[in-house]
């Protein structure tokens, strides 16, 4: 269940064209360009994930700027919402989520969120940003919550579901991924 033949990408998008999915393997994701968007959301539902073949972290959605490419150390915006499968030492936090956010040049992370996960349920992901705080919903129960500084507004917005390729960050193995949404507010 890797790549794209296993990927149902059902666009229901408001404000972009449609996503265009790229990649194989655990290097496959969708990607939209949409216009600027200070406060937003992204909503999306995700199966699969098989933890036999997803060791340390995957990456479930990034949110950067086209046009100021995805340089850690130079770009301006970057949102992180990555998928541990494990973390050396803290078997507290296997099967967690956390989120690694650059906004105007300053870093800042949540802890890890620890969570079950069943390979053969959908979940539904809700990724909510505006008035300097970002949220992660999954089933509707919040489960991250980061407060950044000023206002999160990448040139060129783009928001990818999947892997990113650019920092070496692979889909979590057997990611299915349907019913995206994207919102301004």
């Amino acid at each position: 269940m890797e790549g794209f033949d296993d990927v149902i990408a059902l666009q229901d998008v408001d404000i972009s064209a449609n996503g265009v999915a790229y990649g194989t393997g655990i290097w496959w994701y969708i990607r939209y360009g949409i216009p600027t968007l200070s406060s937003g959301s992204v909503t999306f539902e995700v199966s699969g994930c098989v933890e036999e073949s997803f060791y340390y972290k995957g990456v479930l959605l990034t949110m950067w700027s086209e046009s100021d490419g995805y340089d850690y150390n130079t770009v301006p915006y970057i949102f992180e919402l990555r998928r541990y499968g494990y973390v050396a030492g803290r078997d507290d936090v296997t099967d967690a989520l956390k989120i690694k956010m650059k906004v105007n040049d300053t870093w800042a992370e949540t802890d890890y969120a620890a969570l079950s996960w069943d390979p053969q349920q959908t979940y539904t992901f809700d990724v909510t940003w505006g008035d300097s705080i970002v949220r992660v919903y999954r089933d509707s129960v919040l489960y991250l919550t980061l407060a950044y500084p000023g206002e999160f507004v990448p040139n060129d917005h783009v928001i990818q579901i999947g892997s990113q390729p650019f920092r070496s960050r692979p889909a979590p193995a057997g990611l299915w991924v349907s019913g995206v949404r994207i919102r301004a507010f």
